[in-house]
């Protein structure tokens, strides 16, 4: 006995259940792995901090845990005004700034080659801002 094709309604549906039922099921399993594993990457942070570690290895699991220094990007709006305006599209200008910088309309202007982060950091019109260092916990590289 042959099924009856599915139409595309029924091929929707059969996608929003299936995706409802992954979604159900992140957050039955996934989630609650994500939160302990981001809460124990805290502890090893405080961990490595507190006895003056740079890395630290497992031997046996071949892992190694170290910190990294996270960064965040902080723009100066009237350098980055003038560096745009200074690439002859005065149009634009009011595109990068609401109250603050627009860093979705900075990345247009990035990624349309009209600006580069070369240009942004010798302005001084984008700069790196260290914030807080976090855990890396991976698998050792191998040699090859």
């Amino acid at each position: 006995m042959t099924r009856p094709a599915m139409t595309g309604t029924d091929v929707v549906l059969s996608l929003i259940r299936e995706a409802r039922d992954l979604e159900i099921q992140r957050e039955q399993t996934a989630k609650p792995i994500e939160e302990r594993l981001k809460k124990v990457k805290d502890m090893l942070r405080d961990a490595l901090i507190q006895s003056d570690a740079v890395e630290r290895v497992d031997e046996e699991t071949n892992w190694h845990a170290y910190i990294k220094q996270s960064a965040r990007t902080s723009w100066d709006k009237d350098k980055l005004v003038k560096l745009v305006l200074s690439k002859g599209y005065p149009e634009l200008a009011s595109d990068i700034l609401d109250t603050v910088v627009n860093a979705n309309a900075v990345e247009r202007l990035k990624n349309e080659r009209i600006i580069t982060d070369s240009e942004l950091i010798a302005t001084g019109a984008m700069t790196k801002v260290a914030s807080a260092p976090y855990a890396v916990v991976e698998p050792m590289k191998v040699a090859r």
